[in-house]
Formats: structure tokens, sequence, C-alpha cells
């Protein structure tokens, strides 16, 4: 058995070695018994005729169960165990009415909860097993109750009937918000729920002058990596680091200076060293969006052999793609994607053309010399420059053919066939995108192609 009381040091015990109390006795605050409504149904009942022989029942969700034993009852008895909703202050699961109500044992029955750890704020020793009285108000007896740890129930002997729980008694931190960014701030407070002198009070303020000390991850006070807090007592701030970068947690600690009581099988064992709770705050990195359409143009003018000649209408090749691109800043890491990547089937217009004795055919092909399957970052965390990186990879990216041809004879005059640049080669092989940049505008780090004005590529980033 595992009960647990708290008696404060500063001021002075007044604690007599009377007292029972689970959670965190508060001589000089008091705090009034809970009295709250009856909880309303939550679950299907269960119920079995139990007799002077004895017997026991578990209730439909088996998170409850009442073993009543032979010379306890004097005849047959409807035993029934409803589930209902959890009124008790630091109520844990719900609440179970066990009818009927007013049921007077002749021999003490047991009364066992089973508990998950996932759902308790504190260690398991702090758990009381509560009851409500007829007056609604919620009343336990730590000293009295067995806790198991290894089968995770908790377990009381009662005299009589009417609606039980567990309740998650001793100290709380809250912290409002719980998730913050950087430079943001939450506000920790200490509470308290006591059991003392069987009973269950309100949850409480611990009065500031038990809390003598905070720590964030361990460092007093904090510091600039974890954060800092702010403030004394039992309500401060705590204060983000500037800049968080990924998401982690901090652990919240306060040390309150009370003297700690356990009861372990019927013994009492004194802890004069107080007792440090704690709460955990999510530090979430500034998330900074950035979409845009990014078109890619190539084209070529030179592709006849024509070029550079008076004659008008010339062919002039082109070939083009585009993607969206989305870019999510955390602090200074970059994560992407893209989406609607189109690979637009290259074109020479005019595709055919003669002048002076010479035609020129083009020759079509599937992909161009921009055929785009894939865009990858160079580096995930962003530079002083706000320059974000990326490379293009291409496949079977194609160099454009053409035939030549004397109109007279109809002999060949040259050409070449479409011609497979191999690898991921293709044009052109990296973007840029200045995160500083607000308005459309031409990539300055595509390289220079060929002859100004007649052979080009351009990468126009838009942000949308």
């Amino acid at each position: 058995m595992l009960c647990l009381s708290c008696v404060k040091t500063n001021p002075p015990s007044t604690d007599n070695g009377n007292n029972n109390n689970n959670g965190a006795g508060n001589n000089d605050n008091n705090p009034p018994i809970a009295i709250t409504a009856i909880g309303s149904p939550a679950g299907n009942p269960v119920s079995k005729s139990i007799g002077p022989a004895g017997g026991s029942l578990k209730s439909d969700d088996g998170m409850v169960e009442i073993s009543i034993p032979a010379g306890a009852l004097s005849s047959n008895t409807e035993i029934k165990i409803q589930p209902v909703t959890n009124e008790a202050p630091g109520g844990v699961g719900l609440s179970y009415d066990f009818l009927p109500n007013g049921t007077i044992f002749s021999k003490p029955a047991t009364i066992t909860f089973h508990y998950n750890e996932d759902e308790l704020n504190n260690d398991p020793v702090f758990l009381c097993l509560a009851y409500q009285d007829s007056i609604h108000a919620w009343r336990a007896d730590p000293e009295h109750q067995y806790l198991d740890s290894t089968a995770k129930t908790l377990s009381l002997d009662v005299s009589h009937f009417t609606r039980y729980t567990t309740i998650d008694a001793g100290f709380k931190l809250s912290a409002d918000p719980k998730e913050v960014k950087g430079n943001n701030t939450s506000r920790i407070q200490v509470w308290e729920i006591l059991s003392q002198d069987n009973r269950v009070t309100t949850s409480t303020s611990v009065p500031s002058k038990y809390v003598d000390s905070w720590t964030v991850d361990f460092s007093p006070g904090g510091n600039n990596t974890v954060g800092k807090i702010v403030g004394t007592g039992s309500d401060v701030t705590y204060q983000a680091p500037e800049h968080v970068d990924v998401a982690r947690t901090v652990k919240i600690t306060a040390h309150i200076k009370v003297k700690l009581t356990i009861y372990f099988q019927g013994s009492r064992i004194d802890l004069p060293n107080g007792w440090n709770e704690s709460c955990e705050i999510k530090l979430l990195p500034e998330i900074s969006e950035y979409k845009y359409h990014i078109t890619i143009k190539a084209v070529d003018k030179t592709i006849s052999p024509w070029f550079g000649g008076p004659e008008q209408g010339q062919p002039v090749y082109n070939d083009n793609a585009s993607f969206d691109l989305n870019i999510q800043l955390k602090g200074k890491l970059i994560t992407y994607d893209t989406s609607n990547l189109i690979n637009a089937p290259p074109s020479c217009n005019p595709p055919a053309y003669s002048y002076g004795g010479m035609s020129f055919l083009y020759i079509p092909d599937d992909f161009g010399i921009i055929n785009i399957v894939d865009i990858k970052i160079r580096g995930v965390e962003l530079g002083d420059d706000s320059i974000v990186h990326f490379d293009l990879v291409h496949k079977d990216a194609t160099a454009w053919g053409f035939k030549s041809t004397v109109d007279a004879d109809g002999s060949k005059a040259g050409g070449q066939e479409p011609l497979k640049l191999g690898g991921t080669t293709g044009f052109p092989q990296w973007v840029e995108v200045d995160l500083k940049r607000k308005d459309t505008y031409i990539d300055p780090s595509t390289p220079a192609w060929g002859i100004p004005d007649s052979e080009y590529i351009t990468v126009t980033i838009s942000p949308k």
C-alpha cells in the first residue's frame, strides 16, 4: 500500500502526526471539501444477485470490480455497477455508482479499480480511491487503501455502497499554452488537490511561498537554449528561446517545499526533502511558407542554316517545362514539395522552310532538351543569402534533329538526327529561388547559353 500525504514546512509544520493527507496538505490555505453533482450514466450497467455466500461482480468495461465476502449480506441482493461521468476533482476515468445505494455490509467488501499510467498526471502513489457521500461531498481514506503497482490496481475495503472513483491527488503543473513558438511565452502554475482528514478538496493554487525554485531541462531558471522562467513562486512565465529550428519538448520542473508522508502497508514514512513536479511544453518552429510557379523556356534561333541572314520567318526551336514549388521554412530548416510538373513536347516553328534553293526540315522528338523528372534540394539549411538551390534531374533529354537539302536535285546537303544527351543531363541543370523576393523575376543564376538573344534559356520564378 502506497499512500501519500504532504504538509508544508515553511512556515514550520503544525502536523502532529494525526493528519492523513494524500496529495499536498495545505494547513494555511485549507481549501474547502469538494462537493459536486452526481455523475450521469456513461456506459452499460451490469448486475448480479449476490447473497450470504458472497460473490463478485466486474463492471462492463473491466475497470472496476467488487468482491463481497461470505456473511457480508444477510439476504440475496441485486448488486449493480453503473458507470457514470467523473465529477470528482482530479478524477481519472469514470466514476461508478454501486447499487443499491446505502447498502450496508456486515463485513467489509473490497472495491478494486484498475488504472492506466498513461492517464495519470502524477506517480501512481498519488492515486486515491474516493467516494461521494450523502451530501455529494468527496471523501477518501488513503491510509487504508492498497496500491498494487505491478497489477496496476487500487483497492479499498468499504462498509457501504455509494459512488466511487479514483482521483489523481497531489501536485500538478498547468501550462497555458502547452505549445509555443520561438520567443513566445506560456503561463505556468502549480496546483494541488488534497486528500486531507478524509476530505477531498477542490483544486487550488499552491501558495507561492512553498515553491522555491524552477528548472528548465534541469537547468536552474533555464537558459537561452531551452528557454527561461520569468518570475518566482507558484505562478510564473516560461519564455521560449528566441529561435526554434526544430520541434522539440522541454521539461519544466518546480520544487515544492513540503514534507511528504508515504504510507506503505500501514507504516508511515516521512520524506522531508520536498517534491519536484514537472510538465512539458512543446516548442514549435516558426513555419514560413513560400509558394512559386516555375516556368522554364528554351529558345534557339540558330537551328536553321540561314541564321544571321536577312531571311524572314526562319525556323525557331522552342521547348518548355513548368512546375509548382512549395517551400516551408522551420527556423532555418527547409522542407519542400513539388507538384504539377509538366514537360511540354518541343517544337519548331515553322517546322519546314525553304530559301535560295535550300530546304530545312525539323525532325521532331518526344522529349526536347528539357525533360525534368525530379527536383532535388541541394542543402536543407537556409544560408544568410536566403537563396534555396534546387538541382533539376532530367531523363532522355534530346537535342533537336533536322535535314537540309538542295531543291534542284533533292540531294542531301546535311543535317543531324535527334541526339539523346545521356544520363541526367538536360537544360537547365539547376534553379535558385530567392526567398527575399516577392516579385516575379528571371533566375539570374541560369548560365548564358550560345548567342545572346538567339540561344537562351530563361527560368521565370513567380510567387503565388
